[in-house]
């Protein structure tokens, strides 16, 4: 079976939630709380497996920070605004000591994924649908490239459509 890596559509991401609160728990977690913790920060499902690693935590000023392990071996921090709603419980939830191998967390996703009819569900599409949200909010690349600690804008540019689309709207516009 192919592995979604795709973002999910909004309509996708109502019935992943929506799934992940029907399952309840998921070997003693919140599936919901990982699932929207994971969309609406794009965290790396090896922040959460390793997070002595990862230094995971919530700052003073309302940011989910991490320490990410870049592909060439250096370490880069990651930060997220707080979304109003995780707020009332991510400074608990990240306390939590999670299952520390990432497999796990595709277990769970392969859980949500066949409730919400959507077997091929990832932690990456997780991460991939932060980005696309991003763009939906008006986000531009290099933005969206500093919030998900990616490498080169060029790598973020497949989340972002609504910059496309507004260029053409604008030429359109123009008569263009």
């Amino acid at each position: 079976m192919a592995v979604l890596k795709e973002h999910l559509t909004a309509s996708q991401q109502v019935k992943v939630i929506e799934a992940a609160e029907k399952i309840g728990t998921y070997e003693g977690f919140d599936v919901k709380k990982i699932i929207v913790f994971m969309i609406r920060t794009g965290a790396h499902p090896s922040v959460l497996s390793n997070k002595g690693k990862s230094s995971l935590k919530v700052t003073e000023d309302n940011h989910v920070q991490w320490h990410r392990p870049k592909k060439k071996g250096g370490y880069a921090i990651t930060r997220v605004k707080i979304s109003k709603d995780i707020d009332p419980w991510v400074r608990d939830f990240v306390l939590q000591e999670f299952p520390s191998y990432r497999e796990w967390f595709w277990g769970l996703c392969k859980a949500v994924g066949r409730e919400a009819g959507i077997p091929e569900l990832s932690p990456m599409s997780l991460r991939h649908t932060f980005g696309t949200n991003m763009d939906d909010l008006g986000f531009g690349p290099a933005d969206i490239c500093t919030m998900m600690n990616a490498s080169l804008p060029v790598v973020v540019k497949r989340y972002c459509k609504r910059q496309e689309r507004s260029i053409d709207e604008k030429l359109d516009k123009a008569g263009w």
